[in-house]
């Protein structure tokens, strides 16, 4: 659903933007075309920023790491964080479920920072987006190593 609503946010962007390249009223002149071209950059920045924005709504790194140093450790050059809005169950017990804080993805294999809890738990990341935990480290290095 956010997801949507963004594509919505950015398409009614772009049409503001064409509509003020090429739309009426052709006739501006003067200062009046200055600020229409401002208005216009303006609509772009927006556009630019709603989709930052969208795509970082629920992905988050973990508090003192670069996605850069992640990526050194794991080895997986591809490593990404995920958004939280997700299913996470399996760990400790099969039908526990987890409140991620923080999902990171290699892959098919996801690690999970869970909400008031320090520790890390891995996992399957399967085709729905959910994922299954099957073993937990004690800190994010330790599970970085585990990969």
């Amino acid at each position: 659903m956010r997801r949507l609503a963004g594509v919505a946010v950015v398409m009614a962007g772009m049409a503001l933007a064409i509509w003020l390249v090429l739309g009426p009223p052709n006739e501006w002149e003067g200062v009046v075309r200055v600020a229409r071209f401002a208005v216009l950059l303006s609509c772009f920045v927006v556009i630019a920023g709603g989709c930052h924005h969208h795509g970082m709504a629920g992905e988050q790194l973990p508090a003192g790491w670069t996605l850069e140093e992640i990526r050194n450790i794991s080895g997986d050059q591809e490593a990404t964080a995920l958004d939280t809005d997700r299913i996470v169950t399996g760990w400790p017990a099969k039908d526990e479920r987890l409140h991620p804080e923080v999902v990171l993805g290699f892959h098919g294999l996801c690690l999970v920072k869970p909400v008031n809890d320090d520790d890390w738990y891995m996992g399957s990341l399967n085709d729905d987006g959910s994922i299954n935990c099957w073993s937990a480290y004690g800190d994010l290095h330790e599970a970085l190593r585990g990969l």
